[in-house]
């Protein structure tokens, strides 16, 4: 069969990066705004020409908030409940002071998909 890939050049892809400045907003109508864009960016992220990963900084009045999009072929729902742990794990690190350190692996793939 023939098969046929389309890489888009960097000029041409989606920004990895998204910021939703809404500071400018009163907050009720900002959490709206906040709310009506993730999710077309979600909706973005569920067609097949769009990013498969994106990070969204949220800037609202008083707050920033950081969001990561992430489109099911990449992560499924098992996976994603680990990625949110050790994310969680480094944000709690960061914003302590301490040291970026995950614990270590408690099984690899290869054993985990031939059990």
């Amino acid at each position: 069969g023939w098969v046929r890939q389309y890489t888009p050049s960097p000029d041409e892809a989606p920004p990895a990066l998204v910021v939703l400045s809404l500071s400018h907003l009163p907050e009720k109508q900002a959490l709206a705004e906040r709310d009506r864009q993730l999710l077309a960016l979600r909706g973005q992220a569920l067609e097949a020409t769009g990013p498969l990963c994106q990070l969204v900084l949220v800037v609202l009045p008083g707050q920033t908030q950081l969001g990561l999009v992430v489109h099911h072929l990449v992560v499924d729902a098992y996976s994603w409940r680990v990625l949110w742990a050790d994310l969680t794990t480094l944000y709690n690190q960061y914003m302590g002071g301490g040291r970026l350190v995950l614990p270590a692996k408690t099984h690899s793939y290869r054993a985990w998909s031939a059990a």
